[in-house]
């Protein structure tokens, strides 16, 4: 008696063209080239970008959403950067609280308002902690994941 097992694989590998990549905004595309660092398009401060993707999948997708993060994240990065900095140079816990304070209030009008007295210094310590492990945590899952659907033949 035959029997078709289904075996679906997650290898972990470096990305290489010819390999599909999907975004959480409906954007997929196919690898076509990948270039060194150094040949990357970079930003003001020289930073390289990571990928680049066609800018026309975004109107034709409608993934307003996609170009709201990517902003949002620059921005994000430019707040972190600058805590980065002041913690480098061991500032104060108060001048944190601070320049941290200032950017709560920045975006008020969106969300609720925080008022950062009511923290303790430990707890403004720990909170920038976390979100600097979370983001070393997150750039070091770079590697893609592959599946592959995988037909075995049982006996």
């Amino acid at each position: 008696m035959l029997k078709i097992v289904k075996v679906y694989l997650a290898v972990k590998r470096r990305i290489q063209p010819g390999d599909k990549m999907a975004g959480r905004h409906g954007n997929k595309g196919v690898i076509s080239k990948i270039n060194p660092i150094e040949d990357m398009p970079y930003d003001e401060n020289g930073t390289p970008v990571d990928i680049v993707l066609n800018p026309l999948g975004v109107p034709s997708r409608m993934n307003i959403g996609q170009i709201l993060e990517t902003h949002l994240g620059m921005a994000a990065k430019g707040i972190g950067d600058k805590i980065n900095a002041m913690l480098k140079q061991q500032q104060e816990v108060a001048k944190l609280r601070e320049f941290i304070q200032r950017a709560y209030d920045l975006g008020a009008d969106v969300r609720q308002k925080v008022d950062l007295s009511t923290f303790s210094d430990e707890e403004v310590m720990r909170r920038i902690w976390l979100k600097t492990c979370a983001k070393v945590c997150q750039s070091q899952r770079r590697s893609s994941t592959v599946r592959k659907k995988q037909k075995l033949k049982s006996c």
